[in-house]
């Protein structure tokens, strides 16, 4: 199981031995040839295995490798996205400390700029078997947030929004592979009037969300299991929309999401690695601002703009294969389709489906360059038309 900031990865490893010799009479010739191969060699000591340093001719044994508990990350890019009027560019530093403060602590941070996340995790509170940990997210730029009837852009109800959230949880395992969290989530997105909306309009409050989160994740043969409940309640609910409309419903400042989801990674030989994604989700008094929304930075569906479908029940399945064509170069192919209800494309459950493709290659001065793209069937532009494009390129230096 490795743990890290707001993620707990099952990994399921065969290990498959040949063959065995016993006092084989050229072991020591046969080590050395190891050490000087460029193969990766771990050496089983008092402390578990650890990882040997690549060995000089000369050297008769290799020295235990150092362990780093910092990553750093300069990174870069653009993101082009129909809902977001310009191309978002962000630029900024990424720091990963897996001991943050010698607390045992592991943090993980980014700021581009344009937007910013923030995740920790303490492994176990006072010693005990409790565990804490958190994240925060926020963007500087607005993005559309577009009203559709029965399929229909009504571009005077359009808004502008520019959403942040900070969500903080205990976990507690159960055993080995069950363990039961209690959260709590602050939901923060600041709407204002686009170019398009019209004066009669009454622009909602901005949107203040309290909310628990108490969810059950099982680990088991390799899949990873949540069953996830979140009861919220708004601050500052007001009535909003076209005068005389039924939009704002009273009743709809409490709500209630909850949802399933189960995932799997697969190994098919060193080179190309498979992953399924399903999850189920529905909710009672959602209404256009507390619905679900596949956007760019979560709960993603390729080629689909961020908040352009707001659901408020359905089921989503994503696929990936990643294949590394050499040691420098991979890549990525997606298949992802939802069948979720989107009050503003009628009453029934429509399918949305996308796909996709991700290269990742190096670069000068030791830089590692990513382009990644999605199609959406049908996703609606901005001009009314099928099929949106979402384009992520981005550029990595590890130090």
């Amino acid at each position: 199981m490795y743990e890290g900031a707001t993620h707990r990865t099952p990994i399921h490893r065969v290990l498959a031995l040949r063959g065995d010799e016993i006092n084989a009479p050229d072991f020591r010739e046969r080590r050395q040839f190891a050490y000087r191969s460029g193969s990766v060699m771990l050496r089983d000591t008092a402390q578990g295995y650890r990882y040997l340093k690549k060995a000089d001719a000369a050297a008769e044994s290799p020295q235990l490798a150092g362990s780093a508990s910092r990553v750093r990350t300069i990174a870069a890019g653009v993101i082009l996205d129909p809902n977001i009027s310009f191309p978002l560019p962000f630029a900024g530093f990424s720091y990963v400390d897996f001991n943050f403060l010698g607390t045992g602590t592991q943090l993980n941070t980014f700021f581009g700029g344009t937007y910013g996340q923030l995740a920790f995790a303490v492994p176990s509170i006072g010693g005990t078997r409790w565990q804490l940990a958190g994240r925060g997210f926020a963007i500087a730029s607005s993005y559309n947030d577009r009203s559709f009837v029965q399929g229909h852009e009504q571009y005077a109800d359009n808004l502008e929004q520019r959403p942040a959230q900070v969500s903080l949880w205990v976990v507690r395992p159960l055993s080995a592979r069950v363990s039961l969290r209690f959260g709590y989530d602050l939901d923060y997105t600041h709407l204002a009037a686009s170019d398009a909306t019209v004066a009669s309009f009454v622009v909602p409050a901005d949107q203040v969300v309290h909310g628990a989160r108490i969810s059950l994740d099982v680990q088991r043969a390799g899949w990873n299991g949540s069953a996830w409940w979140n009861p919220a309640r708004r601050s500052g609910w007001r009535a909003w929309g076209q005068p005389g409309s039924s939009d704002y419903q009273p009743s709809q400042q409490d709500f209630q999401r909850y949802g399933l989801s189960i995932s799997r990674a697969h190994v098919f030989d060193s080179r190309t690695v498979a992953r399924l994604e399903g999850a189920w989700m529905s909710g009672t008094d959602l209404d256009r601002f507390s619905r679900y929304s596949f956007g760019t930075f979560d709960n993603r569906l390729r080629g689909y703009p961020s908040a352009l479908i707001r659901y408020d029940r359905g089921a989503v399945l994503r696929t990936a294969v990643a294949h590394g064509f050499s040691r420098l170069i991979r890549v990525d192919g997606f298949f992802d389709t939802a069948a979720v209800r989107d009050p503003g494309f009628g009453t029934r459950l429509r399918n949305y489906t996308g796909v996709g493709t991700a290269v990742e290659v190096p670069s000068p001065f030791g830089t590692l360059m990513a382009v990644e793209w999605g199609y959406g069937f049908r996703g609606v532009n901005g001009n009314g038309s099928l099929g949106t494009q979402v384009v992520r390129i981005s550029g990595y230096k590890v130090f």
